[in-house]
């Protein structure tokens, strides 16, 4: 999901966001990358400055939807970030790649530590 806004009047500040659905998360101000890391969070807020602002991007929801509001300054600035990537099925598409591999991740550490009791302890 990707989209881009833009912060104050005088200067304004270009903020490019994109968010996979693997749980990559980056955040460019004015082209120039201020968040870059993976999540695998269902509800995680971000927050960065754009010049003088305060910018904060919140997750809000569950399984059955979710939504991506901007707040500047402690004011709503954009009620939905990514209005046409957010449709009830590719919510719970993002929800279920996100889940599946924390599971996966999940499992194999689960079978690594298994393996290695056993390998160890014989």
């Amino acid at each position: 999901m990707k989209n881009t806004f833009y912060v104050g009047e005088n200067p304004k500040h270009k903020i490019d966001a994109h968010f996979s659905s693997t749980g990559k998360e980056q955040v460019m101000v004015d082209n120039v990358l201020v968040i870059d890391r993976r999540s695998l969070k269902f509800q995680n807020d971000i927050s960065f400055k754009a010049g003088k602002h305060n910018v904060l991007i919140k997750f809000e929801g569950n399984m059955r939807g979710w939504k991506c509001p901007v707040y500047v300054d402690n004011s709503l600035l954009i009620t939905e970030l990514f209005p046409d990537d957010l449709g009830k099925q590719k919510r719970k598409n993002i929800y279920l790649k996100r889940y599946y591999i924390f599971l996966a991740v999940a499992l194999f550490l689960g079978l690594l530590a298994s393996f290695l009791k056993g390998f160890f302890y014989g």
